[in-house]
């Protein structure tokens, strides 16, 4: 039970982390930024 506890864990985490970054992309994309050179 407890191993099958933390694949779950494990699997919320990541699928939150690329949701996330997915979201995070997104809004610098569509933001627009003159100084894109000097943020990077």
């Amino acid at each position: 039970m407890r191993g099958e506890t933390t694949m779950y864990v494990i699997a919320i985490i990541v699928l939150a982390h690329f949701v996330i970054g997915i979201g995070y992309l997104m809004y610098k994309l569509s933001k627009p930024s003159k100084k894109k050179s000097d943020q990077d």
